[in-house]
């Protein structure tokens, strides 16, 4: 079977030849080790879904301007680059600090982080800039208007090309967001879970939003 045959058959419930098998791929730092203890110098953040027998998945891009240069291939899933559920436009992204081996940045989500400059690890975050809701409605309501053009390929051919193709061997997958994940990570984890007690009004409408975003613009795509 090929990875499109087996996703849909997993879904439907009928019989596979084996459970879909992805992940998130691996920090680059990982794969030095790994290469260091006897894994072949040719395996790299692109071909480690063949080297471990992963269906995988890869990105192509929708804009003419991007540049990622992957092709369609028979195995897998393929995301797309150019439809954005999220925030639009994205913060400026920008070193803050200079910390030695760390430094504080400000990340396209507007959250401020603390992170080393030679690991992948999960940053710290230091500050953000949701916190109540007229930070909320100056910084994060308006970028969440799922009518913005900004969200959108200019040129939809691509996508048109792939999705009709029903011959294709792989599957095709959208983003579809976070309801509850993204405002973690604008407010933080302590200070969301404070606002479900000290103002649901508030919290319900930031999730509403984000779900009315990402609707509107999948409903569009």
């Amino acid at each position: 079977m090929n990875a499109r045959e087996r996703f849909n058959a997993t879904l439907r419930y009928e019989d596979r030849d084996r459970c879909p098998r992805i992940d998130f791929g691996f920090w680059a730092e990982c794969l030095d080790l790994w290469r260091e203890q006897g894994m072949p110098p040719g395996v790299n953040r692109r071909t480690t879904d063949a080297y471990f027998g992963m269906d995988g998945f890869m990105r192509y891009y929708l804009s003419p301007e991007g540049t990622d240069g992957a092709s369609l291939i028979d195995r897998g899933m393929i995301v797309p680059e150019g439809v954005r559920v999220g925030l639009a436009p994205f913060f400026p992204e920008k070193v803050l600090e200079d910390l030695g081996d760390q430094e504080l940045v400000q990340k396209a989500d507007g959250t401020r982080v603390r992170r080393h400059r030679r690991m992948s690890s999960i940053p710290v975050q230091e500050d953000h800039l949701l916190h109540d809701r007229k930070s909320w409605e100056t910084h994060y309501r308006p970028r969440l208007d799922p009518g913005s053009e900004e969200r959108f390929p200019v040129d939809w051919s691509e996508f048109d090309r792939v999705s009709q193709d029903h011959s294709r061997e792989h599957i095709l997958v959208l983003p579809g967001g976070s309801l509850y994940g993204w405002l973690r990570n604008w407010m933080g984890m302590e200070a969301i879970s404070y606002l479900v007690y000290d103002d649901p009004v508030l919290f319900e409408e930031m999730v509403e939003t984000v779900c009315d975003c990402i609707h509107g613009t999948l409903t569009r795509v």
